[in-house]
């Protein structure tokens, strides 16, 4: 079974965290022959370098589409789904590192389980893919994915993988701040989707001091909230769940960063 891996890549990208991404795209025992590359706005000659190599080396493989202004990860997604060839569309973002058996071992579960969204657990590094500084874990079976998703994310959207007419039959990604994946996935299994997870660790997602302090930005919680509305408007949450939802999202905004990255790692343990 044929599938497509879709990617998305802007200025501030470290250009060898994206050789990283791309290789180890390239290096899975079971290879794409569609992967997607979305340049989201203008980028620097390093990064574009990178791709051009990228795509005179596969030119069968890599297809680099894009636009000339920073349009965010909602937009980018959904601009680089149009052109998926396959069905089936693997995410891979441009900093973390899949897994050499990450695609055999997903898709052919995937196909097997005929379900419209699945995810992985990840592990979480800073430097090397080898060094292991933590994990987030996903819910396995359909009630704690549903439960999960009433609070938080039920899928890491790092290891994603979804069935493209379903996206796009759901609205396809949305703008929301770093909540784009998350209203995507409420959106598809409120429209009826098949969903699923596996246990293995796949992809390693580099993290850093960054990543736990972008929970705090202002516009994250705003995007919390909004959707946190969206769900109990369109009877996806109840009214003590919707309140409990507002109280954790206001603690995490409020408290301290040492102690909300410290809740953060249990949390996702």
């Amino acid at each position: 079974m044929d599938y497509s891996v879709l990617m998305s890549v802007y200025h501030k990208e470290n250009p060898v965290f994206l050789k990283t991404a791309i290789e180890s795209i390239l290096n899975q025992t079971f290879l794409t022959n569609d992967f997607v590359i979305v340049h989201d706005g203008s980028l620097t000659k390093d990064l574009y370098e990178i791709l051009q190599s990228y795509k005179k080396k596969y030119p069968k493989i890599i297809n680099l589409v894009g636009y000339k202004t920073n349009k965010g990860l909602g937009y980018a997604l959904n601009f680089g789904l149009k052109y998926c060839k396959n069905e089936i569309v693997m995410r891979m973002d441009s900093d973390d590192y899949s897994k050499p058996q990450r695609a055999e071992i997903q898709v052919n579960k995937f196909v097997l389980d005929n379900v419209d969204i699945s995810s992985t657990c990840i592990e979480l590094f800073k430097n090397h893919p080898d060094e292991i500084i933590g994990k987030r874990n996903v819910p396995i079976l359909k009630k704690d994915i549903i439960k999960c998703s009433k609070t938080r994310s039920p899928f890491n959207h790092p290891s994603a993988i979804f069935k493209k007419s379903k996206v796009l039959a759901a609205g396809g990604y949305k703008n929301l701040l770093f909540k784009e994946d998350y209203y995507l996935w409420i959106r598809m299994i409120q429209n009826g989707s098949t969903f699923n997870n596996i246990k293995d660790y796949l992809v390693a997602m580099r993290t850093d001091n960054g990543t736990f302090l972008k929970r705090k930005k202002m516009e994250v919680y705003q995007s919390a909230l909004w959707l946190n509305k969206y769900m109990f408007d369109t009877h996806y949450i109840n009214k003590p769940r919707f309140y409990w939802n507002k109280i954790i999202y206001f603690l995490r905004q409020k408290l301290p960063s040492k102690i909300v990255k410290s809740i953060t790692k249990l949390y996702w343990k």
